[in-house]
């Protein structure tokens, strides 16, 4: 799904020859993931189709993410950051550990227009799956929050081993870079100049 998340800025998800969803790669795919895992477990989905509404149903509960913020440099939780600077990022968790084996966190950020500008989890960074207790906080640090200026979210999930999705959070934080300097791009690479 990431190939498709990259180049299309639509996915259609097609149940049974009826569209089950249809929008943005970020919105469609964390259902999509989360119906197939609960199928393969076979437990009941609660995933929201267009057709038929399935939000009544319960939900078996693993882990949940109650909240997340982005602390700055000053200390407090803003929406608002310098390019470059420091930040930390808090998650708050609820969870069953009797039910869950080990878990990722994962982090995607887009900008304003959809665009993917950086993912990763703690398995690609080679950490051991975490084990969550009853409640809880992830923090993780960011030398250099260095996007160019612009508006952004952030995505945030819990998953297992398998990569099915106990929580996955779509704009969990959203938040503005600003910068002294005019660049452009997606991320501000440090650099000096030299001239002889």
């Amino acid at each position: 799904l990431s190939q498709v998340e990259q180049i299309c800025g639509r996915t259609i998800w097609i149940d049974k020859g009826k569209i089950r969803m249809d929008g943005s790669p970020n919105e469609v795919h964390p259902q999509y993931l989360e119906y197939m895992g609960l199928k393969r477990r076979n437990i009941k989905p609660a995933v929201k189709s267009q057709e038929v509404s399935q939000e009544n149903q319960e939900k078996e509960f693993f882990a949940e993410i109650i909240k997340a913020e982005i602390i700055g440099e000053d200390g407090t939780a803003s929406c608002k950051y310098r390019t470059g600077e420091k930040v930390t990022l808090k998650i708050y968790y609820k969870a069953d550990p009797s039910k869950l084996d080990g878990v990722l966190i994962g982090l995607a950020f887009y900008r304003s227009d959809k665009l993917n500008c950086y993912g990763t989890n703690t398995v690609r960074e080679r950490i051991d799956y975490i084990k969550l207790n009853a409640q809880g906080q992830i923090t993780c640090e960011i030398d250099k929050l260095n996007f160019v200026k612009g508006s952004y979210w952030l995505d945030i999930a819990i998953r297992s081993k398998d990569m099915f999705a106990y929580d996955y959070k779509a704009k969990a934080v959203e938040f503005t870079v600003y910068s002294t300097v005019d660049e452009v791009g997606v991320a501000k690479l440090d650099h000096k100049w030299t001239f002889e």
